[in-house]
């Protein structure tokens, strides 16, 4: 068996310890003063060294109660702590939530600015032309402004004015066909 340096034993001591408050030593004195009172002879050495067995002891109990309730004040502080976790974690959430509804209002707020410049836009252009009544003052024909002629579609999609057009335009084109065959015809 090697020696056993004093680093060594500090380090034991210290584990053994748990958080410094002499525990360790206080057990050491309780047994070593159990046997000095197993050992003694007279009743009134006896009765010292059970004073100081008692002494000891209450201090270890003290000790010992006082880690119990440092123990049970940490699981109620880490409780704490995960509960005030937990509603960051929630208040975080609520606050992204709240971010994606600004950016939507942020889009619709531009895209009603953009409309609004749009509309102004043209509400200057329209501005600069006169209204119908002074247009319609100014004509040279007076207030009266011509009619336009009605126009129908043929199915053949051409525009006619009415039967009398479209008897001239076959007319026309039949007159066109019978020069072309190389037969003079007199219209």
């Amino acid at each position: 068996m090697g020696a056993v340096t004093d680093d060594e034993v500090i380090r034991k001591r210290l584990l053994i310890d748990g958080d410094g408050a002499g525990d360790d030593r206080r057990i050491n004195l309780l047994v070593k003063s159990f046997i000095k009172w197993c050992n003694s002879g007279s009743q009134e050495e006896g009765y010292s060294q059970y004073q100081r067995m008692l002494s000891t002891l209450s201090q270890c109990e003290f000790s010992m109660g006082k880690t119990l309730l440092v123990y049970d004040m940490n699981l109620r502080e880490m409780e704490n702590y995960e509960k005030i976790y937990k509603d960051i974690e929630n208040s975080i959430a609520a606050a992204h939530e709240k971010i994606s509804e600004c950016k939507k209002q942020i889009l619709q707020a531009k895209r009603i600015r953009k409309n609004r410049q749009e509309y102004d836009a043209l509400a200057k252009v329209i501005q600069h032309h006169p209204d119908r009544h002074e247009t319609l003052k100014h004509s040279p024909q007076g207030s009266s402004v011509p009619p336009q002629k009605k126009t129908t579609t043929t199915p053949s999609g051409l525009n006619c004015y009415g039967p009398s057009a479209q008897y001239t335009i076959a007319f026309q084109l039949g007159s066109l066909i019978f020069c072309k065959s190389g037969n003079k015809f007199m219209t």
